[in-house]
């Protein structure tokens, strides 16, 4: 024997010696890698498409022994396989002591799987082989080495050594066969939590669509409900307006039958002129002051500056009016604002200039300004003592010089 190295490995590739041992119809292969490092060494054995066998006979590992008398077989283990048909060995050795045996690494010249024949005691079947060297010839002259000289031992801790394997690999495919139930179940129930996921939000979706079509209605509805409104206050602003004109009419006809006004024809195809110099020449002070008397009285302003002796009236003392002032009767603005508040304001001017003043209730708002002034409104009063402002309430005021 050579001098052993303090560092040796080896990559033995494992062949196929005997045929019928393969799962298909690719021949069963395999490899062996011994590494050693001073006194201690390791070896892997793995190997592919080799089928099962019984459960009474097993695969046995051996190295080789080569010497020219005979050649010597080592066991070193049981080698266990998967449903898939492969297998592999790990295990650590002495290289200065194979197995127990007076053997050392420089003596291994093959590695072996071998299966012993029951029916023929120390005789053995070799699917798998490969050489560390040459190939010899080691099948004539072979043996097993045994410390005890008992082969029967030998089998019966090959047998329990390739039981318990077997036993291991059970188990193993049993944790995976349950690994493989529970994971078709979550499975199955996360398509089931998928489908319902989406049957809710088609659900959802409908629901929402729904819902978008009842307010679409619900719209039309309240725009419909909005557009009669809108119509029916212009209906009734139009029979609040024939039933100002009725009471002026009426208010004429009664004045008509006063001595005051015997032969006066209130025709109202006249100009505004004739009509102005009518009531001056037959209006008496004290019809006008009448009005002041017995009119509610108000102080609908926070500034007296503001005129004074302010009354509550209704269109029918509009009539009492200078007859300039009759024209307002059918302004929007004077419309809208006794159709609104129940009422109109009548005042006095101060006393340098005698007037009396005519307010319609009202909000102020800029864009109403041009067709105010158009006709003869010349201020808004704020009830409160600030100066017009969006949205503030108070009076529309048109002023009619008069001597009182």
């Amino acid at each position: 024997m050579s001098m052993r190295p303090s560092y040796y490995r080896a990559h033995v590739l494992l062949k196929e010696q005997m045929k019928g041992y393969s799962m298909t119809d690719r021949e069963a292969t395999g490899y062996c890698k011994m590494d050693v490092r001073g006194e201690r060494g390791k070896a892997h054995l793995f190997v592919q498409n080799l089928r099962s066998i019984s459960v009474n006979t097993v695969y046995g590992v051996y190295f080789i022994i080569h010497s020219p008398e005979q050649s010597i077989g080592v066991y070193v283990g049981v080698l266990g396989l998967s449903p898939q048909g492969k297998g592999e060995l790990r295990w650590d050795f002495s290289p200065s002591q194979i197995g127990d045996s007076p053997y050392t690494i420089e003596d291994i010249g093959a590695v072996a799987v071998l299966i012993p024949q029951e029916e023929r005691p120390g005789h053995f079947i070799c699917p798998l082989i490969g050489f560390v060297d040459e190939p010899f010839q080691w099948q004539t002259n072979f043996t097993i080495w045994e410390k005890d000289s008992k082969n029967t031992v030998l089998n019966e801790k090959m047998i329990e050594e390739e039981q318990t394997l077997k036993n291991h690999t059970i188990e193993k495919n049993e944790v995976e066969n349950i690994q493989k139930k529970e994971d078709f179940f979550q499975k199955e129930k996360n398509l089931k939590i998928t489908k319902d996921i989406k049957e809710k939000q088609e659900k959802d979706s409908k629901i929402t669509k729904n819902i978008e079509e009842e307010q679409e209605r619900d719209s039309k509805i309240a725009k419909n409900i909005e557009n009669e409104q809108e119509n029916d206050s212009e209906a009734i602003r139009n029979i609040e307006k024939e039933k100002m004109d009725e009471i002026i009419k009426e208010i004429v006809e009664e004045k008509q039958t006063e001595d005051d006004f015997v032969g006066f024809n209130f025709d109202f195809s006249v100009t505004k002129d004739e009509k102005s110099l009518a009531l001056i020449q037959h209006w008496e002070e004290k019809e006008l002051e009448s009005v002041f008397l017995i009119c509610p009285p108000m102080s609908p302003f926070e500034n007296p500056n503001l005129g004074k002796d302010w009354v509550r009236i209704t269109p029918k003392e509009i009539a009492l009016l200078p007859l300039p002032t009759w024209s307002f009767i059918h302004h929007p603005l004077v419309v809208e604002g006794y159709y609104r508040y129940h009422h109109l304001l009548l005042g006095k001017g101060d006393d340098l200039f005698p007037s009396i003043i005519l307010g319609v209730p009202g909000q102020y708002y800029p864009q109403y300004e041009p067709l105010a002034y158009q006709n003869g409104f010349s201020h808004f009063y704020c009830c409160r003592d600030i100066g017009p402002r969006t949205g503030e309430y108070g009076y529309w005021i048109v002023k009619i010089h008069k001597d009182l």
